[in-house]
């Protein structure tokens, strides 16, 4: 019965820059919990990886807890010099069931390989500390776990 039913989670990638930074450009390590709190409330039927880059350390309003979460694993740091965009959508794209979590609408990668259809990017508002996702009963729905 426990197997059955975390066989039929939803996949859901995040652009942990794009919510780090939210609503302006400073790091927020607030944002980064709220994101790996709400995958962890909801574990029983969503699996979420939450994706940033090595820049955002720079930026991030508390480096002990980003290396905190970093060695817990949940986040995870892409390679020096490499785009966090390019990270997430590759996965999307070995992923075709999965959604992405951004309020990026990732121009930059029309005509490409890494081009994600917009009904799979996912937005969110933070407030509170708290992530509020557009379209989230859909997505249940999606499950057939309302």
């Amino acid at each position: 019965m426990l197997n059955a039913m975390f066989e039929k989670r939803l996949e859901i990638v995040c652009d942990g820059d794009n919510i780090a930074r939210y609503p302006n450009l400073s790091g927020s390590i607030g944002n980064l919990h709220a994101a790996s709190w709400f995958f962890h409330d909801n574990r029983d039927w969503l699996n979420g990886i939450i994706i940033v880059g090595p820049n955002l350390r720079r930026s991030i309003d508390n480096l002990y807890d980003f290396d905190d979460m970093l060695r817990r694993g949940w986040i995870k740091q892409t390679p020096p010099h490499h785009s966090t965009d390019e990270f997430v959508l590759e996965y999307a794209a070995r992923h075709p069931n999965a959604y992405v979590l951004s309020n990026d609408l990732y121009r930059d990668y029309k005509d490409t390989r890494l081009e994600i259809a917009p009904e799979r990017v996912i937005q969110f508002l933070i407030l509170d500390r708290e992530i509020i996702i557009s379209g989230l009963q859909e997505l249940k729905e999606v499950l057939s776990i309302a």
